[in-house]
């Protein structure tokens, strides 16, 4: 029993995800990332995160944990002879409607009291994942170090 409703698994070989955001998953839903393969994890196959300005030297075993809808993601190419898989686990943003709109499709919402329960229910949501972004000093605050470090 995962909390993640889709899982892609990309076993390539030799995969490679070109530079994107993943738009239609739920943006408060973390995305994590387990990487699999034989390559040299410093000079290919790298984590790009745009939007931070972060490279990250993810290897064989590691997991890494993200917002795939909020930010623009990808790795690197692979050097020749070398293997890269991944197991992903996302959150669709359509089951979260669903949900939030009393397990139904939003367009069958006909009543003005089932339309803004609804509308209550996604607010509620978007402050909560609003609260729960953390800007950088928040995050140094944390973890007990200054901005300046």
């Amino acid at each position: 029993n995962l909390p993640f409703a889709a899982h892609t698994f990309n076993l390539g070989p030799y995969v490679r995800c070109l530079l994107h955001r993943d738009s239609l998953n739920w943006p408060r839903g973390i995305c994590p990332v387990i990487v699999f393969g034989d390559f040299d994890h410093t000079t290919s196959g790298q984590f790009i995160m745009v939007e931070p300005k972060v490279v990250l030297e993810l290897q064989h075993g590691d997991v890494f944990v993200f917002l795939s809808s909020l930010l623009t993601h990808g790795n690197a190419p692979l050097r020749e002879g070398e293997e890269r898989m991944s197991w992903t686990c996302w959150m669709a943003g359509g089951l979260m409607r669903w949900i939030a709109a009393g397990h139904q499709l939003v367009n069958q919402l006909t009543t003005r009291a089932q339309q803004s329960k609804y509308a209550a229910k996604v607010e509620e949501w978007r402050k909560k994942g609003r609260d729960s972004l953390l800007t950088f000093k928040d995050l140094c605050a944390r973890v007990g170090e200054s901005v300046e470090s």
